[in-house]
Formats: structure tokens, C-alpha cells, sequence
């Protein structure tokens, strides 16, 4: 059974890797992205809702 995944593994990569070199052969080569980078901070946040109309839920039981 081991065999067997390890055969089909093999196989995936090998029909996976002609196309990941052709994604790199661009016509200026690998693009670069650019990335946005911020520092991490603490904040308090406050989960509250305020509304007027009726609530009703999505699923209901009886318990008897």
C-alpha cells in the first residue's frame, strides 16, 4: 500500500514540475510582489449591536 502512494506521489510531481518552470520562464522572468507590511498592535474592541425589529432564529427544537 506504502508503495502505491509513493508511485502516484512520484507521478503528481513529475507531471507538476514542467509546469512550475514554465510559470517562472515570463517574458522578464519571476514577477516580484510587493508587500505591505504594518506592526502589530493591541485595541479594544466591543461586539455590540444595536437594532430595532425582531430576532428569530434559524433552527429551533421542543423539549418535552
Amino acid at each position: 500500500m506504502k508503495n502505491h502512494i509513493l508511485v502516484l506521489g512520484a507521478a503528481l510531481l513529475t507531471l507538476a514540475a514542467p509546469q512550475a518552470q514554465a510559470q517562472g520562464k515570463g517574458a522578464g522572468g519571476p514577477t516580484v510582489t510587493q508587500v505591505v507590511v504594518a506592526a502589530a498592535l493591541t485595541d479594544k474592541f466591543v461586539d455590540k449591536v444595536e437594532a430595532i425589529g425582531t430576532l428569530r432564529a434559524n433552527e429551533a427544537i421542543t423539549l418535552a
